[in-house]
């Protein structure tokens, strides 16, 4: 028979045992949630998730240059793979999600823009834009996409021109927008050495890909009167 004094420092022991074991638990707990909330506090601190909770919409951001200060995923336009990421996430968007786009870029590739903007054609919720500072050339073509656009007192639209890159260096490359070396082909100007350029295939597609994707834009998107104000003030008319 076990003695009394032995009976009672075992049960002591035991009791001991689980109450360490009891506090651990409510410190793991503790410390769960406080991780948890913290968690949350420095993801919802983010302008960008702050600014898709309140208006409930989708916020994608081009920045080339890599300048605005924000805590979310950007993509570039020159990028193939930036593209297919985008592409990808703007399928996914819901029917009418509204989506923000914040451009802030030097234009890029008429192909990579191209599949950019047919995935926002075939958005059907709205498609809102906000231009910080500049929307060059293709980064014009994007921002014509949506059904609003706001622009600073200091924010800068170019007409959309397709350039040709003439030279192989990579510290200076002169380019030259596709319609002039048309002009100077069809009026048969000098330097030739310009014209023949444009006789490519592939610079000739880029040339009429970048009207025709502006010409669906604004099928879908603009009256026959704003769309005639829009090319006269893109030099297009």
């Amino acid at each position: 028979m076990i003695p009394i004094t032995y009976s009672v420092f075992a049960i002591a022991t035991m009791i001991e045992i689980l109450l360490s074991g009891l506090y651990g638990l409510i410190t793991i707990m503790v410390m769960i949630g406080f991780l948890s909330h913290w968690t949350q506090f420095v993801v919802k601190s983010s302008p960008i998730q702050r600014w898709e909770e309140v208006y409930r919409s989708r916020v994608f951001i081009i920045d080339d240059d890599e300048t605005l200060k924000h805590k979310c995923p950007h993509y570039q336009i020159d990028s193939w793979d930036d593209t297919i990421r985008l592409v990808q996430q703007l399928s996914r968007v819901p029917v009418h999600q509204t989506i923000d786009l914040i451009l802030h870029t030097n234009g890029g590739s008429s192909t990579h823009v191209k599949l950019m903007v047919d995935a926002l054609m075939q958005h059907r919720g709205r498609i809102r834009v906000f231009i910080p500072y500049k929307a060059y050339s293709a980064g014009t073509l994007l921002a014509l996409t949506g059904h609003e656009i706001y622009m600073s007192p200091y924010a800068h639209l170019t007409p959309i021109d397709t350039q040709v890159v003439m030279g192989e260096s990579d510290v200076f490359n002169l380019s030259i927008p596709v319609g002039v070396l048309m002009q100077l082909k069809n009026f048969q100007m000098d330097p030739k050495a310009l014209a023949c350029q444009v006789q490519t295939y592939k610079y000739r597609q880029e040339y009429y890909a970048d009207h025709r994707m502006m010409q669906v834009i604004f099928k879908h998107r603009y009256t026959h009167h704003q769309q005639q104000a829009i090319m006269k003030w893109l030099h297009l008319i």
